[in-house]
């Protein structure tokens, strides 16, 4: 085990405060491995390396599988290693194999509190106050800031399209990645 901060061993009687509790203040990556497996140990220094260079926006709980097999069995862990990445009490995106680097750090990123989320929450806010433009001018400078952010910028083209303006909508989904042309939420826009 390393003697990352970041990174904790978990066992069932651990799971519920260092996982279900800690995943309520930041993303928690759960690691469910066997010291036998390969794949496992080429994954857990990209791990390592991700959560210290994150500096804590998310947390790594590894569960050794040989020792908790229950716990692994409750999860429904069939291949090693899975990653279950846990935010708010429930698993919420997960993934099997070891992964490159670039490929964690997108889940990764998926999860994470960006600063642009506080501009959708606040965009939300003036929408049910009957300030449309407003939102939508919130929303072009968090997607300035942060254009490479899907969320936010699904966020803006849904208020564009509430306000009537389907042009501007359409620009905005335009950038959107390829990888994510087939997300439902794109495609409901889009249409």
């Amino acid at each position: 085990m390393s003697d990352n901060p970041f990174v904790t061993a978990v066992t069932a009687d651990t799971f519920p405060v260092e996982v279900i509790e800690a995943s309520k203040n930041a993303p928690v990556l759960v690691d469910f491995w066997a010291d036998w497996c390969g794949p496992c140990k080429t994954l857990m220094p990209i791990l390592d390396k991700l959560a210290l260079e994150f500096d804590g926006k998310f947390r790594v709980a590894k569960v050794d599988t040989e020792s908790e097999r229950e716990l692994a069995a409750a999860h429904g862990i069939r291949s090693l290693p899975t990653i279950k990445v846990f935010r708010n009490g429930a698993a919420v995106d997960e993934f099997m194999g070891a992964l490159p680097e670039s490929a964690v750090r997108e889940v990764i990123e998926r999860h994470i509190a960006r600063p642009a989320d506080a501009e959708i929450d606040k965009a939300a806010t003036l929408a049910a106050k009957a300030d449309q433009d407003g939102a939508i001018a919130l929303l072009v400078d968090a997607l300035a800031s942060d254009p490479e952010y899907l969320k936010v910028r699904l966020a803006l083209a849904e208020h564009q399209i509430e306000a009537g303006q389907s042009a501007a909508a359409a620009d905005t989904l335009r950038d959107v990645p390829v990888a994510a042309a087939h997300d439902p939420q794109v495609k409901r826009l889009r249409a």
